[in-house]
């Protein structure tokens, strides 16, 4: 996990500016932002987290003690049935006792972003990100750890 300084840059017309301290966690091309506050503790994975028997999308850690349930997501947010090999940190969210495997986690401190809304083709009522942020270089979606685990672990079903 790396904490990184983000460049103030304005969007020609930005819907809203944020500031705080955010979570960038990135699994494939896919790049959430979620506010720090929705994340409870980032870990490094002691482990290949492999499918437990007879489920979809739920993984476990085979002869690991402490029963954790790992999950990983694609870059359309829904769950795999194995956890890729890049992926090696992981996050739990609150509400949950899952989680989440990431192939990077970097902290934003005091972070000053600015939010686009996405355009409305691209929106259905169920998915969890209506904005993106420019972070650096990259795009990321804006979401919560509530919606995306509502998402994600709703769509397993």
């Amino acid at each position: 996990m790396q904490a990184a300084q983000v460049p103030v840059s304005s969007p020609s017309a930005p819907t809203r500016q944020l500031q705080g301290n955010f979570i960038l966690l990135r699994a494939d091309k896919l790049r959430l932002l979620l506010p720090q506050e929705g994340i409870q503790s980032t870990d490094y994975l002691q482990g290949r987290p492999e499918l437990i028997e007879g489920e979809t999308g739920l993984l476990h850690i085979p002869d690991s003690e402490d029963g954790a349930v790992y999950v990983a997501v694609g870059s359309d947010m829904h769950l795999l049935d194995m956890c890729p090999a890049d992926r090696f940190v992981t996050t739990s969210m609150h509400g949950l006792d899952v989680r989440w495997c990431w192939s990077e986690v970097r902290v934003l401190m005091q972070a000053n972003l600015y939010c686009e809304a996405l355009p409305a083709v691209l929106l259905s009522p169920h998915t969890p990100v209506r904005e993106i942020v420019a972070v650096g270089n990259d795009w990321a979606y804006l979401c919560s750890a509530e919606g995306l685990q509502q998402f994600a672990l709703s769509a397993k079903n």
